[in-house]
Order: C-alpha cells, then structure tokens, then sequence
C-alpha cells in the first residue's frame, strides 16, 4: 500500500508520484483571467452527507454548503460514499465498494473520478475537501489537473484515529502538505494538526443554524430537567451521566434525563438506567428529525455533554442558541466553547464531579437571550465570512 503515498519523496511510489508531479506542473487552468472580485464558486467534496437513512449524518456539511451559498456564492456538493445513493441531497453522488481490502486505494480512485467529472461540469474557483481520508488525495489529484486551488477541512478526533498504518498515515501526511489550504474545527484539533505538519492551519468552527435552534427559545420554570442530544456510542458517555443522576436522585427528587439520538450503546444504556433504579427518570426517545430537536433543547434547563473526545461540539451551540445553559467535559473542541458566563466544564470520566456540575448549573440564574445572542458568534454567515475569506485569500494569491 506504500505505493499510494503522495509525497515529494521520489522514493516512495515512482508512478504515483510523477503523475501528481505532471497534473501538479500542467493544470488546465480553467479559472484563468476570472475576476477576483466576484462571487466564489465552490465544490464541496465529503464523504459524509445527510441521508435518507441517515438524516443526521454530515449535518455540518450541509450547514457549511447551505452558509456559503446564501451569501450569494455558487455551491454544490459532492457526496462520495458506499452509502452515497441512498437519499442523498447533494447536487451528485458517486458510490464505491464497501471493502476492508483495499480500501485506501480504492477511495484515492473514487475520489478522484467524481472530482474530476464534477471540477469539468461545474468549472469551480475552488474546491473544499471535507476529511483527509478518504476522499481528500484523490480531490487533491483532479484539482491540481484543472489548476484549481483546494481547501480542506479536517473534522476527525482524535485525529490520530485516521493514520492507522504507515500507508495510511504517508498518505494523509502528503496530503496535508500539498493542499493550498488546511482548516480544523477547534484549536484542539489544530494541536493535533500541527503535530503532523508545521504550515498554517485556519480555525473554522462548524456552522450551526442558530436561527432554527433561536426560534424555539422561550423563558420556563426550572424542572431540573437534563438532555443529552447525540450518538448513543461508547465514547460520548451518556453512561457517565446516569450514574451522576444516580447520585443525585435523594437530592433532586424533580430531576430527569431526556435522550435524543440512537446508536450501538442504547439498549446497554436502557438496562444501565433500570439497575441504577433511575429508569423512571430517563427517557430514550431515539432519532429525532432535525426540525424537532430545537423544541426539545427549550423544554430541558441544562443540555449535558459528558464525551470523552469532540472536536468541535455544534450540540452545544444549538442548545446555547436556544436559550438554554450546557455542561460539557474538556474533551477538546468544548474548551473554544463553553465559557463560565454559558455553562460548565468539567472533568471526564467523573460520575462524582459530573454530579456536583449538573446541581450547580441548575441553581445558576440563567438570562435566555444572552445565551443565544452569545452562540451568534458560530452562525451560518459567521461561518460563511471565516471560510469565503480563505478562499479569497487562495484565488487572490
């Protein structure tokens, strides 16, 4: 697998190698004489969109689309999975075989086949790769045949988690040389970033729709009433906060937990909850479509995300811009976010310091509309204004 690292070493991959180098000195350059001063266009490239199945899955990616284009920017997106036909909304999709063996190799190729035919239809200024792995080198390949200035935003954390093996990892370490431009999330992942390549790296926050989530604010009675918004999986420890609910169960007879999402961990959560003896208090309400989740942030007092690793945590934006206070642990990307004026940090892996937070956050006076008028600061046209001046920055180069 050594063969498809898309390095400047000669050693490594010969073929490989001198045909980046050949598209990387030729290009099309099919942008050539534009103006600077209008509106960018835009190819997204991810292999994670919402789908028909998955409705929640790549929310970001979407959000990011939709924020570029009402600025008035041309935009479409490239979705480019195995699941990439299944209800897809992006503009065109593209599927490739899902299989262990070669599947490095065979994501370089699919992602470079869909680029090139989308880069030749809808002749972007830029394109803006979502994810080192696995789609990024082979976007990276068409762009540089068409003489197109590439972005990337990595999303993943810990970051660590893509390299895997040493093919893997030269793959993604090349990549990241080679893009004109590299965006992370949250200084977090930035940190993590760093540590496989010294160049600049642009924090650019995902984009929530405060707007949607701002709607549903309204000023309640305290209930003692907690929610947890998210992926039912191991690492987002939701395990955590039951057993912190159990400790607080002689002390706040009122409180309760709402949980909004599906996964792997819910049916050993449910049995969790009943030999805790809090199964009364806990209520699995499972996937929720999007437009349903603001109402249920408004009806909580505190949103609580106890993960062990975010990058980001646009969870905790939404329920900010819905006027409601958050409590999170500093798993990385919550640490840009929750400041002593919002919420709390705590701690992960603390059943007992979890308890103590979630009691202080609830006596806490919270002003509702400061709570949302402080998530404005991860809108959609804040995002939009951070991520259209790096493409400037590339096109005016």
């Amino acid at each position: 697998m050594a063969n498809l690292a898309l390095a400047h070493d000669r050693t490594l991959a010969p073929p490989f190698h001198r045909q980046l180098l050949a598209v990387e000195r030729v290009g099309l350059t099919v942008n050539a004489g534009q103006r600077r001063d209008r509106h960018v266009s835009v190819l997204f490239v991810t292999p994670w969109y919402p789908t028909a199945t998955d409705p929640a899955g790549g929310a970001f990616c979407r959000d990011a689309f939709e924020a570029v284009r009402a600025q008035g920017h041309a935009a479409h997106v490239l979705h480019v999975a195995p699941t990439a036909g299944s209800g897809s909304s992006a503009h065109r999709r593209a599927r490739y075989p899902s299989t262990s063996r070669g599947a490095l190799l065979i994501g370089i190729a699919a992602g470079a086949l869909a680029t090139l035919r989308a880069i030749r239809e809808w002749r972007p200024d830029v394109v803006h790769a979502h994810v080192s792995l696995p789609l990024a080198p082979g976007a990276l390949i068409a762009a540089r045949a068409f003489g197109v200035p590439i972005v990337l935003t990595e999303h993943t954390g810990p970051f660590e988690s893509l390299l895997g093996n040493r093919a893997r990892a030269m793959v993604v370490d090349a990549t990241l040389r080679r893009m004109d431009a590299i965006c992370v999330v949250s200084r977090f992942l930035a940190a993590s970033v760093e540590r496989r390549v010294r160049r600049r790296i642009d924090i650019v926050p995902n984009p929530v729709d405060t707007r949607l989530f701002r709607r549903a604010m309204r000023a309640a009675p305290r209930q003692d009433r907690l929610l947890f918004v998210g992926r039912l999986a191991p690492e987002k420890r939701v395990d955590l906060m039951l057993e912190a609910i159990a400790r607080l169960s002689g002390r706040l007879p009122r409180l309760s937990l709402r949980v909004i999402g599906a996964g792997s961990e819910e049916a050993s959560l449910i049995r969790l909850a009943r030999t805790l003896g809090i199964a009364d208090r806990v209520e699995f309400s499972g996937a929720m479509p999007r437009e349903r989740v603001p109402e249920g942030m408004a009806a909580a007092d505190l949103l609580v995300l106890p993960s062990d690793v975010e990058t980001f945590g646009s969870v905790l934006v939404e329920a900010l811009a819905a006027g409601r206070p958050v409590l999170a642990t500093r798993s990385g990307g919550p640490i840009d976010i929750v400041e002593p004026s919002v919420g709390g940090l705590v701690s992960g892996g603390d059943a007992a310091e979890l308890a103590e937070a979630i009691v202080a956050q609830l006596d806490r006076p919270w002003d509702e509309r400061a709570l949302s008028d402080y998530a404005e600061r991860w809108s959609l046209d804040a995002y939009a204004e951070r991520q259209v001046a790096i493409y400037r920055r590339l096109l005016d180069g």
